[in-house]
Formats: C-alpha cells, structure tokens, sequence
C-alpha cells in the first residue's frame, strides 16, 4: 500500500510531467520512481529529447514486444 508521501510524490510527477492516470499506472508498472520521472523531464537546451510521456509509452511497447 502506498503512503501518503508516495501518494503527493506521483501527483507532484503527474502534474509536472503532464501524465494521464493510464501512464502512471505503466510508469509504475516499468519500475519507474516519481524522481525518475520529475528527472526525465526535457530542459529547453534538449529539445531532442522526447516527452515523458511518449518515453513511458516507447518503453512500455519494448517491454511488451517481449
């Protein structure tokens, strides 16, 4: 069961990222932590870098093509 500081810690991520709630359900389901999240979130210097979103997605289609 989650605690109430785990519970704040995935909003604050979902808020952030701008995650729907199917997308933190596979974010948690890959293993990811709210700080990994917050943490692959693109700065305006890498705009090569993909969304959080569509990271979580390209991860979730690899692990399933498995």
């Amino acid at each position: 069961m989650e605690t109430e500081r785990e519970k704040e810690d995935w909003q604050k991520a979902k808020q952030k990222c701008r995650l729907t709630d199917e997308e933190i359900r596979k974010a948690k389901m890959l293993g990811l932590t709210p700080a990994k999240l917050l943490s692959m979130i693109p700065s305006r210097q890498e705009s090569w870098k993909d969304p959080v979103a569509l990271r979580i997605h390209r991860l979730w289609d690899r692990k399933e093509e498995r």
